[in-house]
């Protein structure tokens, strides 16, 4: 009988630790623009990509983009340090340099509200204005990396080192 209880319990921890192993967990939140400058302070240095550009390294990553600036250059490089922008030249990273983890989900939600919220009415001259939201900045801000756009700006990040998923 106690074979069998322990064997139920291992097979029950096993199934449990399968599952979790598989599941992504969001790292990333949506704050607006006053709540992070209160939150995590001043932006320090600011580098501008258009959303095109972080569509692109959205599509290259699995499901986690790492950030950070470099020789005044926004670097959005996988796990293994590799760059997210196809044909564009990136600054070497080493391992041991601290870059901030956000999961894929989390900048496609920064995405999906850029979208939802760009304006769509046309301007004084009839020409609808598509280019409402068409940068992002990468911040350094102290000891973290936010992306801002619009009115929102996204951080709850991972420093990798340590936690590297």
């Amino acid at each position: 009988m106690k074979k069998s209880s322990t064997l139920i319990l291992l097979l029950c921890f096993a199934i449990l630790f399968a599952g979790s192993i598989n599941a992504q967990s969001k790292i990333g939140r949506l704050f607006s623009k006053s709540e992070a400058n209160v939150l995590f302070g001043r932006v320090i240095n600011s580098v501008q990509i258009t959303t095109d550009q972080l569509r692109e390294a959205v599509a290259n990553a699995g499901d986690y983009i790492y950030i950070t600036i470099k020789n005044n250059q926004a670097v959005f490089t996988n796990g293994k340090r590799q760059s997210l922008f196809r044909n564009r030249f990136m600054p070497f990273i080493s391992r041991d340099e601290k870059m901030m983890v956000f999961s894929k989900a989390a900048i496609e939600d920064l995405l999906d509200h850029l979208n939802s919220s760009s304006s769509s009415a046309p301007d004084k001259s009839g020409n609808i204005n598509t280019t409402a939201s068409a940068t992002v900045s990468v911040e350094l801000r102290g000891e973290t990396t936010t992306l801002s756009s619009g009115s929102y700006t996204l951080e709850w990040a991972l420093a990798c080192p340590p936690s590297c998923p």
